[in-house]
């Protein structure tokens, strides 16, 4: 039996299966491996490879939906190129491109770098690039973080396809009238950040209204008045070409001073057009003499290293402090840092091995503001991580705002240094006793998220105690046990692998809904694996509650948010169930399930969210 032409293609690039040279008697397809060597093998595929694996036939794309891979921050542009921006949400210094072109001939697609994928199109880029972004946003799970809209069309399927944006671009003259800006304008509510080229309207145009987004960034921004600006609230204001006068600016600095507007300002930066008079921007402030010490990062962080008194005399300086401090602290360890004087930029220290750069410290600066720094490891690349994390927090200071803990030793550390972090995420087989857990569970504080991966301890062990955070996401969680949930007072719930029954999940939807437990419920979703029958599952889980049928347009929040950086888009299904609580709060129920192949188990996922109708 030969093997498909598709999935040759796929097992080429894995580099891993040396089956051209063989006899076809010993060619086989891979889709008919054994599914559990099969989901064995694609678990630990590099996103392209997922991508690609998912692409062979709508077999695999089910089989690839099975899977709960890690979140993609997804990124869109369309000018000159189309191309696919891709960066792990769990670790930001991943990154993958996919870009279709047609410079080759199609026998030699797709072509493939480390971390670039070439796709051959069939005459129509653009078309090609948004049925891909979809492809990856199913598969995924994961909904587009930005996009670069550079034409109208782009505009109507983004609005139909994802209102709901993070970040947004626009070229120079993608939006061609008043009525196109409006709208996006109103949609933009919860975009944090907005980049807007050039606007093909007519010249005595302008908007009084507040521009929603937390940062905004405006080419030719002349049709911006000052009322926009002073009955906004945003945080970072970036205006080119304005016309603005002196005593516009004068107004902006007064009413910042006084503390009425602008209370959220962190940022302003105006360049215009007309000639300013200094004495008029600063007439009847109270102002004072400062230096030009602004506090970069990477200048201070170098400057601190130099000796014991260089870091003493950095330590009395009040620089900016850092929003936040990421430690990735997998292979190698990274510390990724944020600025809140500077949001659009970030800077990133790698731990790199004595050989791997011909000298240290090695500065590299990246697209999108992105500064990196190499250090030269000292033969143990945790102890030298966390000695610069130390370090850093003592000079700035600025607590940690998340940690990925790929190393036991680090989960002791933490405990010490920083009790109370914001996002923690624990990858496999870190944890390998109950003690470890324990200690974790009772001596970590995490206001917002934990992530757990597999825990390597005995097959048997339950867990009954509450986990006592917001947001809890364990990919295994066949040890979790149904009173740690009851009794548990967490807000977002998300557990992979379970072993719950039915009857199980009836116990919690009742137990919601007499409103005894499971009080700061906002949204669940459990996946549960090796079910004979799916949907008898479903209808036992709801067995003897009060449910009515709804659908989507009733008024249901279409996200939620996950943590302080992921919003999740909610499937899309035909019907749901409501339960109504006393208080008048709603827990919409649905289930999705995929069947193996042609095996007898099935796969469910049920989701379970909790809202309100507005009055």
């Amino acid at each position: 039996m030969s093997v498909h032409e598709p999935e040759m293609d796929l097992l080429s690039h894995f580099g891993q299966l040396d089956i051209q040279n063989k006899p076809k008697k010993h060619q086989f397809p891979l889709l008919k491996l054994p599914k559990i060597v099969l989901l064995d093998c694609i678990e630990n595929l590099d996103v392209l490879e997922i991508i690609l694996f998912s692409l062979l036939s709508k077999r695999a794309k089910t089989i690839a939906n099975l899977i709960r891979w890690d979140p993609l921050d997804i990124c869109f542009g369309t000018q000159n190129i189309p191309q696919i921006q891709l960066t792990s949400s769990i670790n930001t210094c991943s990154q993958w491109g996919i870009q279709f072109i047609k410079e080759k001939e199609s026998s030699d697609y797709p072509i493939r770098t480390s971390h670039r994928l070439f796709l051959k199109h069939d005459g129509n880029m653009i078309e090609n690039s948004r049925q891909m972004t979809m492809h990856i946003c199913e598969v995924f799970r994961s909904p587009i973080l930005g996009i670069e809209i550079h034409g109208k069309s782009q505009i109507e399927w983004i609005l139909k396809f994802q209102p709901k944006l993070r970040k947004v671009w626009t070229s120079n003259d993608a939006i061609t009238s008043v009525e196109t800006l409006n709208r996006i304008l109103e949609i933009l509510k919860e975009t944090e950040y907005l980049d807007l080229g050039s606007i093909g309207t007519y010249e005595e145009f302008q908007i009084t209204e507040p521009i929603p987004p937390r940062a905004i960034s405006i080419e030719n921004s002349h049709w911006v008045t000052l009322s926009s600006i002073l009955n906004g609230t945003n945080s970072v204001v970036r205006l080119f070409d304005s016309k603005f006068t002196s005593k516009d600016i004068n107004i902006i600095l007064k009413e910042w001073q006084m503390g009425s507007k602008l209370r959220n300002l962190e940022y302003l930066l105006i360049h215009t057009i007309t000639r300013l008079d200094a004495d008029e921007v600063y007439k009847d402030l109270n102002l004072t003499v400062g230096d030009e010490n602004d506090g970069r990062p990477m200048t201070v962080i170098l400057f601190s290293l130099l000796s014991k008194r260089a870091k003493t005399i950095a330590k009395l300086n009040r620089w900016n402090s850092l929003t936040s401090i990421i430690l990735c602290a997998d292979s190698p360890p990274v510390i990724h840092l944020r600025c809140s004087m500077n949001p659009g930029s970030s800077w990133m220290i790698y731990f790199k091995k004595k050989k791997e750069l011909p000298r240290y410290p090695y500065f590299e600066i990246g697209p999108k503001n992105n500064h990196c720094l190499y250090l030269k490891g000292n033969g143990n690349l945790i102890k030298d991580f966390k000695k610069m994390v130390e370090h850093i927090y003592e000079v700035f200071p600025s607590p940690i705002g998340c940690i990925q803990i790929a190393e036991k030793s680090l989960i002791d550390w933490i405990i010490k240094f920083q009790p109370t972090i914001q996002d923690i995420r624990i990858k496999k087989d870190v944890i390998t006793s109950v003690e470890k857990l324990d200690c974790i569970f009772k001596n970590l504080k995490v206001t917002d998220y934990l992530q757990l991966e597999s825990v390597a301890i005995n097959k048997n062990f339950q867990y009954t105690e509450p986990i006592p955070f917001r947001c809890i996401e364990i990919k295994d969680s066949s040890w979790l046990t149904l009173p740690s949930i009851l009794n548990g007072n967490n807000s977002i719930i998300r557990l992979y692998g379970s072993k719950w029954t039915s009857k199980d999940i009836n116990t919690l939807l009742k137990e919601w809904q007499m409103g005894s437990k499971l009080q700061n419920l906002e949204f669940m979703e459990i996946d549960i694996t090796k079910v004979v029958d799916a949907i008898n599952f479903f209808d036992e889980s709801i067995e003897d509650l009060n449910v009515t049928n709804g659908d989507d347009n009733d008024g249901r929040p279409t996200t939620v948010k996950i943590h302080h950086e992921s919003i999740f888009t909610i499937p899309w299904v035909n019907r749901v169930r409501n339960l109504t609580r006393s208080d008048g709060m709603i827990g919409t129920l649905f289930a999705r399930f995929e069947i193996y192949g042609n095996e007898q188990l099935m796969h469910i996922h049920i989701y379970f969210q909790v809202w309100k109708k507005q009055v």
